[in-house]
């Protein structure tokens, strides 16, 4: 049989080291004969590859062969066989970094009896990071609409005595979760708001602003899991003429959307229940049990957040009026003086 290339380095000098080791002793070598001790003996192949991987094979030092032989350098990973490069060290820190950070005592995390349901593996992450509970992971918003999925979460609904649903705070997240009360009526619903689950940073996944349970903290995932209620369908806490009072709904026969569309995103986004119409909004507020409290304190920070954003409207208005006017100036400054036009018509 041919010796093969090995991708392994260190395999491929372990083999150079034991054929220049099974060589028979040139006249005048000093160094001890096959079998002495102090040298290696050749093995077959086959029993090489028995060897645990944790004994590194030793190689002769290039100084001569009668140096005594050291053993080879081993990557900074368990298995030895595993070569990194600058890139791949990099990468390999960054995933160490993101496992410490990971890594929460037990003890500091309380124990939830019932499931959560949650859409993705980062999400789950999350989860286990601030309680000790079951996680069932869906895979993704629309996988809450096939038959197989809905039937392991009837198991575990009535194996466990309930689920708790907690699903982004976006448009799918919402449709999810209204599939799952439509399908398994009982389970109890938590929501995160939006300000605390977004992510400040941007990396290889998602880019700076992106929602999601996975950019929760672990505080503010305990407190939408302590906070969560059961749904009813026929609970009509809220109507329609609370909302246009509150100014979430535009009155009938006048223009819809302005500023009645920015607040009700704003109180959408701070309640989790994802951007909603008027419908949308009303229909989640009576089925999830929010309360008068809630929608007050909701509207206080949509109040807020529309005053920070005239603030800076109109911190920004100087400086976009003075690039109009050096843009105006600049093409004046292109264009040919009316004495010029004259003499070169």
């Amino acid at each position: 049989m041919s010796w093969l290339p090995s991708p392994r380095p260190w395999l491929r000098q372990a083999r150079a080291a034991d054929r220049a080791q099974a060589r028979p002793q040139a006249a005048g070598d000093s160094s001890p004969a096959p079998g002495a001790p102090g040298r290696r003996t050749w093995q077959p192949r086959l029993a090489r590859r028995t060897q645990p991987q944790h004994q590194v094979p030793q190689q002769s030092s290039p100084s001569g062969p009668g140096s005594p032989a050291r053993p080879l350098q081993q990557s900074s990973s368990q298995n030895p066989s595993c070569v990194l490069g600058p890139a791949g060290q990099q990468q390999a820190s960054r995933q160490g970094e993101h496992r410490r950070q990971l890594c929460v005592p037990q003890q500091q995390r309380p124990c939830f009896s019932k499931p959560i349901v949650v859409e993705g593996h980062n999400d789950r992450l999350a989860v286990q990071r601030a309680v000790e509970a079951q996680v069932y992971v869906l895979g993704g918003s629309t996988h809450a609409f096939t038959e197989p999925v809905l039937a392991e979460l009837q198991q575990l609904k009535e194996r466990h005595g309930g689920l708790v649903v907690l699903t982004d705070c976006d448009v799918a997240g919402r449709q999810a979760r209204n599939q799952l009360e439509t399908q398994l009526p009982g389970c109890l619903h938590a929501f995160v708001p939006a300000p605390r689950a977004t992510s400040a940073t941007s990396n290889d996944w998602h880019e700076a602003g992106n929602v999601g349970v996975e950019h929760a903290s672990p505080p503010a995932i305990q407190e939408a899991l302590g906070r969560a209620r059961p749904g009813d369908a026929k609970r009509s806490e809220f109507t329609r003429d609370d909302l246009i009072q509150l100014g979430l709904v535009a009155p009938h026969h006048t223009n819809k959307g302005g500023d009645f569309a920015a607040r009700r995103a704003l109180v959408c986004s701070y309640l989790g229940v994802g951007n909603s119409d008027g419908k949308q909004l009303l229909r989640q507020l009576n089925m999830y049990g929010f309360l008068r409290d809630d929608l007050a304190a909701a509207l206080l920070w949509a109040k807020q957040q529309q005053l920070l954003q005239q603030q800076q409207q109109q911190q920004q208005q100087p400086q976009q009026q003075q690039q109009q006017q050096q843009q105006q100036q600049q093409r004046r400054q292109q264009l040919p003086s009316l004495g010029q036009a004259t003499e070169g018509a």
